[in-house]
């Protein structure tokens, strides 16, 4: 019974020892940080969810009055109506990157001609942009203001009428305004 025991204490012992040891050559391997130098990082993308925009609204004046040749603001309004928390990840830093004007001329005797297509002011953010999300309650708002590009533009004393509108230019949120006129003097 000894030797049986002796045995298997001595196929114990050297089945450790064996399982045990490993090459050296192994461990340098996995551990050297040379082999992945070359190696190009992993870029992870983020994707983000679509947000449904029922419960939101952009406001904006219905028509306004403003001095041809001087600069203008408009008043934006992201109003939101839902029940839960609603949470923009994508939204920047700086809200003028949120959103675009979209504008025509208009000729004073035909104010729904549709040829005439808009035009599209946006501001580019760059690509090193911060983004700092949006989280709005319930029955909260978020104001800010644009300039309008166009007023800026005619020359003093002209007379001008225009067709506005407001939309976000987020990929996962996307929302827009009722159109506007906007008479310059």
């Amino acid at each position: 019974m000894k030797k049986l025991s002796l045995c298997f204490s001595a196929v114990i012992l050297l089945t450790a020892f064996f399982c045990g040891c490993s090459s050296n050559d192994a461990d340098q391997t996995d551990k050297d940080p040379s082999k992945f130098e070359n190696m190009p990082k992993r870029q992870v993308k983020k994707t983000l969810q679509k947000i449904p925009t029922g419960d939101c609204e952009l406001k904006i004046p219905y028509d306004i009055t403003v001095t041809a040749g001087t600069s203008q603001e408009l008043n934006i309004q992201l109003a939101y109506y839902g029940r839960k928390t609603l949470e923009v990840k994508e939204w920047y830093m700086f809200d003028r990157y949120n959103f675009e004007i979209r504008y025509r001329r208009l000729e004073t005797n035909k104010l729904n001609n549709k040829k005439i297509p808009f035009k599209v002011f946006r501001l580019k953010p760059p690509k090193d942009a911060n983004r700092s999300g949006l989280i709005l309650n319930r029955g909260n708002r978020a104001v800010l203001s644009m300039n309008l590009p166009f007023v800026g533009d005619l020359n003093p004393g002209e007379k001008a009428l225009f067709e506005v509108y407001v939309s976000t230019t987020l990929k996962t949120f996307k929302l827009r305004s009722n159109r506007m006129l906007v008479r310059a003097q």
